[in-house]
């Protein structure tokens, strides 16, 4: 049987969207994009005015107002544009991923094993294991089911590895209950080291 991972457009972008919400790294990146360089404009204007009141010249008013908006505008411009850079990251990162899955292309058998800390997927000459721990969320898609990993990883399992629907919906039910359990703890050792 050979395997395809076809996901289309609109899912990849469910997909970005629901990492680039929950990941705080991401947004930090984006938002310091954004500041650092209107802050670095305005502190070169700041020190033209200081020259300027200085000398004792006029100070142009329009002239800071189109200075300020010119570094806004470029700020929002190169946060977008670095919002579709991490995207393309994350489309590539789960891309490799799938082509590792795909060694050999033709796969002739999945096997999932459940074990107590983290599953561990196999197929032909692939072996991946996936810690809860590390697991942010289970995202089903089309065709596949897509396990976010701690940072930007993602694992993709074609629905076709489950037998049934049932083994595959009891699947996701464990995972999402280990990502309960993780996420009780983590904040039980947040609240202790307060």
């Amino acid at each position: 049987m050979e395997v395809k991972f076809s996901i289309n457009n609109d899912d990849w972008n469910k997909v970005f969207l629901y990492q680039f919400k929950k990941s705080k790294f991401l947004k930090k990146i984006l938002l310091l994009k954004m500041s650092i360089l209107p802050f670095i404009l305005l502190f070169i204007l700041s020190i033209r005015y200081v020259y300027i009141c200085m000398n004792k010249q006029d100070i142009n008013l329009l002239e800071f107002i189109i200075v300020v908006s010119i570094s806004i505008f470029i700020s929002i411009v190169w946060t977008i544009i670095s919002f579709f850079r991490h995207k393309k990251y994350i489309k590539k990162l789960a891309l490799l991923e799938a082509e590792k899955m795909m060694e050999g292309k033709k796969v002739n058998k999945y096997k999932i094993s459940l074990y107590k800390e983290f599953i561990e997927v196999n197929c032909d000459n692939y072996e991946g294991k996936v810690f809860y721990k590390g697991i942010k969320d289970v995202i089903i898609l089309n065709e596949e089911i897509v396990i976010l990993i701690y940072p930007f990883k993602l694992m993709i399992i074609p629905k076709r590895a489950f037998n049934n629907i049932e083994s595959r919906k009891s699947f996701v039910t464990l995972i999402s209950n280990e990502i309960k359990k993780s996420r009780i703890v983590s904040r039980r050792r947040k609240n202790h080291n307060l």
